[in-house]
Formats: C-alpha cells, structure tokens, sequence
C-alpha cells in the first residue's frame, strides 16, 4: 500500500492489494483496532472509493470483527458506470451477516457494542494486483425520516420513437395548506440535451392533495426528467 494517512477517527489512503499466499484468490486489506470500540449508535460504514485499475470497479467484502473472534460481512458492488470516478458507498450494518471465517456464532446476532476490526477483501489472482483508494472512511448514524413536501415526476414509458408524444406526470406532495411551491422540471433525451422545461406552480390543500399536473414533449430514445421543488423560495 501506498500514501495514506489518519485524521478525526478516518483513514484515506491508496492501496495496491495482492493475494497474500501463492493460490489464493482473496487480497485483504485491514485495520485492527488498538482498543475495541462501540459501534452501537451507528447505523453502517460510509467512505468514498475509486477504481484505479483499468475497467469497471471490483466488487469486494467489508468484514467487521468484534469480541470472540466472531466476523460479518456484506458483499460491496460499486457502480461499473462510474469506473475510475470517486463514487461514495454506504454499507449498512443491517446488511451484514456472519462470516464463515473466525469462530462459530451461535445465534449469528451481530453485536457492535466491541468492535476489533475492519477489512476489505479483493478478489485478487495471484500476480494481478487490485489497485484503488479510499477516502474519508467513517461511521454513519441512522437518518431520521423525511416527511416534509416531495416532488414526483412519472411516466408510462421512458423511450419513445423519434417524434412521439410523450407526457411527463408531476406531483408536490405533503404540502401544508395554503403554502405555495414551484416545481421546476427539466427532461433530458439521452444525449443530455434539454428537451423541455417547465415550471409549475402547486399550493397545498387541507387534505394535503394537490391534483398532478402534467407536461408534454416530443420523444427522441431515452429520456431522463429531473427537478427541484422550492417552498417558500427554497428547495424542497
């Protein structure tokens, strides 16, 4: 491995990562803790990763260790579309199951109050090295959910023949009564070129709907819609 460093709790580094014994197909890069750690009001493990080898991304595994040898893993797919880009990645811990490797737990129950460990497991064939870095590896609380005022955008279908009509379905959602909101939308064909846009006003109801309005435009291939709901002058 090369570079790297430490800072607040987080790592960043860059890693070259081989198989560590001749026929094995598993490269490991780890971080034991000096002192065990309670990980129990943490919801997962975020960090930024990039691929630095040609081609898309390696999937790989992020093993936790904790008390008694016991370890959990979830399976990490980054995005093959973004290939040699930073991309964050958030693993929960509600994803982990325990790993064949280390000791027998006996009711397979992850416990993150004694944490020992980390580590991330490559697939790496012997004398093919898997290189990547790592960036701003840290611990992510459980996110409160949102309730506040949405914006929807649907549509039957979402390729069209060139010159076909096409309708864009657009919704505000959870609007309190009588505040206004402006939906401004964007649909984009597949070379990212705009194709329409629009901006439509909504007003909440005591009932809290307000009937979906809807635009049109012509269809060329794949398309993609976007937009941003401002209440009040300010994204929703």
């Amino acid at each position: 491995m090369t570079g790297g460093g430490a800072q607040a709790g987080r790592r960043r580094l860059t890693a070259r990562v081989s198989a560590s014994t001749p026929g094995n197909s598993v490269g490991r890069l780890s971080w034991p803790f000096p002192k065990p750690q309670d990980w129990s009001a943490f919801a997962g493990v975020s960090f930024w990763y990039r691929s630095l080898d040609d081609g898309s991304p390696h999937p790989f595994h992020l093993i936790v260790s904790e008390k008694k040898r016991l370890s959990y893993r979830c399976p990490v797919s980054p995005r093959p579309r973004m290939a040699g880009q930073w991309q964050q990645v958030a693993v929960p811990f509600s994803g982990m199951a325990w790993s064949w490797e280390g000791a027998e737990d006996p009711d397979h129950t992850f416990n993150r109050e004694y944490m020992t460990g980390i580590h991330f497991d490559f697939a790496a064939a012997p004398g093919v090295d898997r290189r990547f870095a790592l960036d701003d590896l840290s611990l992510y609380k459980p996110q409160v959910p949102y309730s506040g005022p949405q914006l929807i955008l649907d549509s039957d279908r979402y390729l069209a023949d060139p010159g076909d009509p096409m309708r864009c379905r657009v919704s505000a959602t959870g609007l309190p009564s009588g505040i206004r909101a402006v939906a401004e939308v964007r649909v984009r064909d597949c070379t990212g070129r705009s194709v329409r846009e629009a901006r439509l006003l909504f007003r909440g109801s005591p009932d809290g709907s307000d009937p979906p309005q809807t635009i049109a435009f012509t269809g060329r291939g794949y398309y993609d819609m976007e937009g941003v709901l401002r209440v009040a002058g300010r994204p929703a």
